[in-house]
């Protein structure tokens, strides 16, 4: 932020995260709502870093844009995010955790419609010191995306049940009204459209290994 300060940059996009929305916050998540508690030290540091970049807008009069990516997935997404572990345990026959009877529910967003959505965070004019979400508006059950990877994968998951993990939000739901007003924001990419684009991409890799 001082860098940018002193440099006269013409747009500062902090990626934020769905995980500042905490404890009470009222899905779908609007962004000028109350966030609520963080239910993790990660999401605690996305929403302190917000505040930081809000503050250097107010101060110094740097451009911030903050925008905030709800369960990224796609080609070269995290080994340990759980759009690969499950995908990857499919296909190799491993078992495959699940965290609670998999009724939590996801806002999963393809990459290419985040990519979107962030080249008009750095270009649309007048969003300074704004926050937007940017997500899918269709949040899913875990095991329906379990569903959904044994269609495209065309095997069974072998499922190893395990106990709910404390401090995991019950539902993730991006309130998508101000990305599509402000930044001409909208999904393109279905949840099953996207596991078939990545379930190639993790096969062509898997082929090369």
């Amino acid at each position: 932020m001082e860098a940018a300060r002193h440099n006269a940059v013409r747009r500062f996009v902090v990626v934020s995260s769905s995980t500042v929305y905490g404890k009470d916050a009222v899905a779908p998540f609007c962004e000028d709502a109350p966030l609520g508690i963080p239910l993790s030290p990660y999401g605690a540091s996305k929403q302190a870093a917000e505040l930081i970049a809000k503050t250097y807008h107010v101060l110094h009069d740097v451009p911030v844009v903050c925008v905030r990516p709800f369960s990224v997935y796609g080609p070269r997404v995290r080994p340990d995010l759980a759009v690969a572990i499950f995908a990857r345990a499919i296909l190799d026959g491993r078992p495959l955790p699940l965290f609670g009877d998999g009724t939590i529910l996801r806002d999963f967003t393809y990459v290419a419609d985040i990519c979107a959505g962030l080249y008009s965070a750095l270009t649309v004019p007048d969003i300074e010191g704004e926050s937007i979400n940017l997500g899918n508006d269709q949040p899913v059950e875990i095991r329906k995306l379990i569903d959904i990877f044994e269609q495209a994968l065309d095997r069974k998951a072998v499922i190893d049940q395990r106990d709910e993990v404390p401090g995991e939000m019950p539902v993730t739901h991006a309130d998508l009204s101000k990305a599509r007003r402000l930044l001409g924001y909208e999904p393109t990419i279905s949840l099953e459209d996207g596991i078939a684009k990545y379930v190639v991409w993790l096969k062509e890799g898997a082929k090369t290994a």
